[in-house]
C-alpha cells in the first residue's frame, strides 16, 4: 500500500509538470526512477496511465481518475502533517477560508479579523469564488471551510455544513430610485425595471426567479447578471434604475449608510440560510474547529444586532 501511494503522488506530479524529466527534477529522482515507478503503478491497476510523446506525458483516462485520487491522498497527508505539528498547540497552525462574494464583503473578513487578533500563531489563506467552485475546492482539499447561501441541493458526499444564521432577500435599489416615492408599492410595479441578478447557475438566482414567479412576475427583464461584490452593485444600482435582490443582514453597512435603499416589499420564499460548508467535523484541526465555532458565534451576534429596532 504504501508503494501504491508514492506511485499516485508521482503520478500527480507528472501530469502537474507535464514531463518525466521537470516531474524527476522536482522529486529529486532519476528519470529512470521515476520511469520504473510509473510502469509499476500501471502494472498494479492494469492499465496505461500516460501517454508519452514529443510533448511530454499526457495522462490517459485512467491517470485523469487517479489524478483526481491522487490529489485527494496528497490533500490528506497534508492535513495529517499539519494536525500532527499543532496537536499540541490548539491556537496555532495555517488553514484556508473561502467565501461566495456577498458574504465576502463584510462578515466573512470581520471574522477573519477576529479571530486572528487573538491567534497571532495562526495563518491562513482566504479566496472568493463561486459556491460551486468553492464546493469542488472543499473536496479536493484546496480550502476547509468556506461561506456561503444553503441551496437547495444536499451538499455532496465528504461535505457537510454548519449553518449559521438566517438571512432575508430584499429588494435594493438607489438612493433616487423611482420606487422609493410611491405611496403604495406593489409586486408588479417590479416588472417596469431592470434587474441586477446573481449568474442564472447559481442558486441565489433560482431561488429568486422561483420568488418571481410565485408573485406572478413572469416578464422580469435581466439587464446584467453579476458575481461582483457590494462596489459594484452599489455603482450599478445608483447610475441606473437598477434593481437588486440580496441580504439585506450582510449588506447592512451599506444600507446604514445609505449607499443602497430598501424597497418595502417582500417577495415570497426569499428567506435564506448563511451556513458553513467543511469536511466532517471529525476531519478538522483544533483550530479548524475553533474557527468554525468563532463563525457561528460572529453570525448569532450579526443576527441580534438585525434584530434591533
Amino acid at each position: 500500500m504504501n508503494h501504491l501511494v508514492k506511485q499516485l503522488m508521482h503520478l500527480v506530479t507528472v501530469i502537474e509538470e507535464g514531463s518525466l524529466s521537470r516531474a524527476a527534477e522536482k522529486l529529486n529522482l532519476t528519470q529512470p526512477a521515476l520511469s520504473r515507478s510509473i510502469r509499476h503503478l500501471e502494472r498494479e491497476v492494469d492499465g496505461r496511465v500516460l501517454e508519452r510523446g514529443r510533448q511530454g506525458a499526457a495522462p490517459t483516462e485512467l491517470g485523469r481518475r487517479l489524478f483526481v485520487h491522487g490529489r485527494n491522498v496528497q490533500a490528506s497527508l497534508n492535513r495529517a502533517e499539519s494536525e500532527v505539528q499543532v496537536y499540541h498547540q490548539d491556537d496555532a497552525g495555517h488553514f484556508a477560508v473561502g467565501s461566495t462574494s456577498l458574504p465576502s464583503i463584510y462578515f466573512v473578513p470581520d471574522a477573519i479579523s477576529s479571530f486572528l487578533a487573538e491567534r497571532p500563531n495562526v495563518a491562513l489563506r482566504f479566496v472568493v469564488h463561486s459556491k460551486n467552485e468553492l464546493v469542488e475546492m472543499l473536496r479536493r482539499g484546496d480550502i476547509d471551510i468556506f461561506v456561503g447561501a444553503r441551496g437547495f441541493e444536499a451538499p455532496p458526499d465528504g461535505v457537510e455544513t454548519t449553518d449559521l444564521v438566517e438571512e432575508s432577500q430584499q429588494i435594493l435599489c438607489g438612493p433616487q430610485h423611482p420606487l422609493l416615492g410611491k405611496k403604495r408599492l406593489t409586486a408588479p410595479q417590479l416588472s417596469d425595471y431592470a434587474w441586477v441578478l446573481p449568474p442564472s447557475t447559481s442558486d441565489t438566482h433560482r431561488q429568486v426567479q422561483a420568488a418571481f414567479s410565485e408573485a406572478g412576475l413572469t416578464d422580469i427583464r435581466v439587464a446584467i447578471e453579476t458575481e461582483a461584490t457590494t462596489g459594484a452593485i452599489v455603482s450599478f444600482l445608483n447610475q441606473g434604475d437598477y434593481l437588486a435582490i440580496h441580504s439585506a443582514l450582510l449588506l447592512e453597512p451599506d444600507i446604514i449608510a445609505g449607499r443602497l435603499k430598501v424597497l418595502p416589499l417582500t417577495l415570497p420564499g426569499t428567506r435564506g440560510m448563511l451556513t458553513a460548508f467543511h469536511r466532517p467535523e471529525e476531519e478538522l484541526t483544533n483550530v479548524e474547529r475553533r474557527f468554525l465555532a468563532h463563525l457561528r458565534s460572529e453570525a448569532r451576534q450579526l443576527g441580534r444586532e438585525a434584530a434591533k429596532p
